[in-house]
């Protein structure tokens, strides 16, 4: 009877043990999905936020050749009358393309203080390149980690215990590619 209890117990240690370590690589795996989160959704840094935003300004002025400022001048300056549809539907584009050329600074202004408020809120984080390079190294954490944890599932496994993989567990730590 004492060797059943023995034997007993130290099933109950390895169930616990094998549980434990599992558990363990588990809140690792937690941490770095959530630190990769983080590195994915922190904003691009300053100078790559201001090359998109004179990138849109620039697409913005250039988009209705016909009804900038340029081409108002030039009919008005030719004894013409501008092609800009005055007593018909005045389109977002036809508006857009007159003002953004002459606004064109005030509005880069403007974005650029609204985001100076946005990284007070959201701190800027890595340059694109940079991000996507700790995105992979994170991901190769994870897969090495995912990988730990079905080799000890498996042990387990083996040894009588069960123990259920995750459910987001990586098919490739699975299957081992």
């Amino acid at each position: 009877m004492t060797r059943r209890k023995d034997a007993l117990a130290a099933a109950a240690n390895a169930v616990k043990s094998a549980a434990a370590e599992i558990d363990g690589i588990r809140a690792e795996i937690t941490a770095l999905k959530a630190q990769r989160a983080e590195v994915e959704a922190a904003p691009l840094p300053d100078h790559e936020v201001s090359a998109g935003i004179d990138s849109l300004l620039d697409t913005l002025a250039r988009s209705a050749p016909y009804h900038g400022p340029d081409a108002v001048m030039d009919a008005v300056a030719k004894g013409g009358t501008p092609m800009i549809e005055l007593h018909g539907a005045t389109t977002l584009g036809t508006v857009t393309a007159l003002l953004v050329p002459l606004l064109r600074t005030h509005l880069r202004d403007a974005l650029m203080a609204h985001l100076r408020q946005y990284y007070e809120a959201h701190p800027p984080g890595l340059p694109a390149a940079e991000r996507q390079q700790r995105i992979a190294e994170i991901d190769q954490q994870l897969l090495e980690m995912e990988t730990q944890e079905v080799e000890l599932v498996r042990f387990a496994a083996n040894a009588g215990i069960a123990i259920e993989y995750r459910p987001d567990t990586s098919p490739a730590a699975i299957l081992g590619v």
